[in-house]
């Protein structure tokens, strides 16, 4: 005799696979982003340009770095760009006045701080502004390295343009 089992499926088996529906698609929905790809990101080809400021450099120091320099920013990751200017600046401190009790730049003598525009093409979204898929952004710490000279600073202004 053949023993033929019926198989049941109830409200409940109904309930729990809807719920096993749900959660995979709001997990496909939430890890993927609104509209998929690039997580709902608009993106747009921009042209960066960076200005790092590097601090208490000599005169020497100051004059090796021109403009149409190949320059590196990064450690781990190298982020290829072009010296678009440099600023030099006499370097300052804060200094106290214990005459007066006040609190006010003093200029230290025999340096310069410098401040090196760079610009590369890069990507702007919704979140960040990127050079070579690695973000950029305000007071990030910058290692510099150029032909004949290397430093490190912080990046003290971020600006996109539209690409031509």
């Amino acid at each position: 005799m053949e023993n033929k089992k019926k198989i049941k499926f109830n409200g409940m088996d109904l309930f729990i696979v809807l719920v096993i529906v749900a959660i995979v698609i709001a997990a496909i929905y939430f890890l993927t982003g609104k509209s998929g790809g690039n997580g709902g990101l608009a993106t747009s080809n921009v042209v960066v340009k960076t200005t790092v400021e590097l601090k208490a450099k000599d005169e020497n120091y100051a004059n090796a770095i021109k403009v149409g320099d190949k320059v590196m920013i990064g450690e781990k990751e190298k982020i290829t760009t072009t010296v678009e200017k440099v600023e030099v600046k006499p370097a300052e401190t804060l200094g106290y006045d214990i005459v007066n009790g006040r609190v006010l730049n003093s200029e230290v003598p025999n340096e310069y701080d410098v401040q090196v525009t760079v610009i590369a093409n890069g990507t702007e979204t919704d979140n960040s502004i990127e050079i070579d898929s690695i973000p950029v952004r305000v007071g990030q710490y910058a290692v510099m390295f150029g032909k004949g000279w290397s430093s490190s600073g912080y990046i003290i202004n971020v600006d996109t343009d539209a690409k031509q």
